[in-house]
């Protein structure tokens, strides 16, 4: 799927002085004014990131949910077809959830070093002003924020607040958890003011590479690496102040989900097992 076109319009705008003294104080400490999400496929030889891709990157602005994810693949067969190599690189998202996958294979031994990499990157920006119904204007606001993802595979993710307020991160280079290399830094909060506006940035990067280095010792001469992080990675903020809430530039609500209630049913049927395990318990112990 290529990027979609847009035509230029001149479009004239009703004022909103509201709306423009908001962006003008983010602006003032260096964040950016708008609401986005945008995606970028990507696919080169080697097994890291270059400039130079095999097939031209591709980019999308994600601007709803129902929007269509971004694909680009890559296959190559070489030396009669005794080699071959292939990649493929997936993003999806909207504001705050990111989802990217990306995968890369090799197959056989050719004569040249030839390796495969595939990288899905997403990035979201957004506004948000401390509001509050009770609490004086400048007022301070205790703001929490967090970045939850899980998968698999080689990832980097963030999420900022604009202005050196705030940087939480997740890496995991494929290593996993307990290693060196890895990084969990997924909650964090600070201090805001009732009425001021704030910028924020959060990303999510999967990444695969595939190389024949020592690829003679694998099972059928072929080697496989995916980074499955598809629908995964969410980001959340909210005052921890009571009387004090954010409203986002999108319109879209950062707030975190409470915990969906057990029903009824379910409930009554956690209830009658508990019994029963009782009951079984006492007869172990009558005999």
């Amino acid at each position: 799927m290529l990027p979609i076109s847009r035509c230029a319009l001149a479009v004239r705008r009703r004022f909103n002085p509201a709306r423009y003294l908001s962006l003008v104080a983010a602006m003032a400490v260096g964040v950016s004014a708008d609401a986005a999400v945008t995606g970028t496929v990507h696919i080169n030889t080697g097994t890291s990131f270059q400039n130079i891709g095999l097939v031209p990157d591709q980019t999308f602005n994600f601007s709803a949910p129902a929007d269509p994810q971004l694909t680009t693949t890559f296959q190559q067969s070489l030396n009669n077809g005794l080699f071959g190599r292939k990649a493929t690189a997936t993003v999806d998202g909207h504001e705050g959830t990111l989802s990217a996958y990306a995968d890369a294979e090799v197959k056989g031994v050719p004569n040249a070093n030839t390796g495969i990499y595939a990288e899905a990157s997403l990035l979201g920006t957004d506004v948000f002003e401390v509001k509050s119904n009770t609490l004086a204007r400048g007022a301070p606001v205790e703001l929490d924020f967090e970045l939850a993802i899980s998968g698999n595979g080689p990832v980097f993710s963030k999420f900022q607040v604009l202005g050196g307020l705030l940087f939480l991160s997740y890496n995991d280079p494929g290593t996993g958890p307990g290693t060196s290399s890895f990084l969990d830094n997924t909650r964090g909060s600070f201090i805001a003011k009732v009425g001021d506006s704030y910028g924020i940035e959060y990303t999510l990067k999967a990444s695969a590479f595939a190389s024949i280095f020592n690829l003679a010792n694998e099972p059928n001469q072929t080697r496989f690496l995916a980074s499955d992080y598809a629908n995964t990675a969410h980001f959340f903020a909210q005052s921890a102040t009571e009387g004090a809430f954010i409203v986002a530039q999108s319109g879209h609500d950062f707030t975190k989900p409470a915990p969906v209630p057990l029903p009824m049913s379910g409930v009554l049927l956690v209830s009658g097992l508990a019994v029963l395990r009782r009951f079984t318990k006492s007869r172990e112990i009558e005999i």
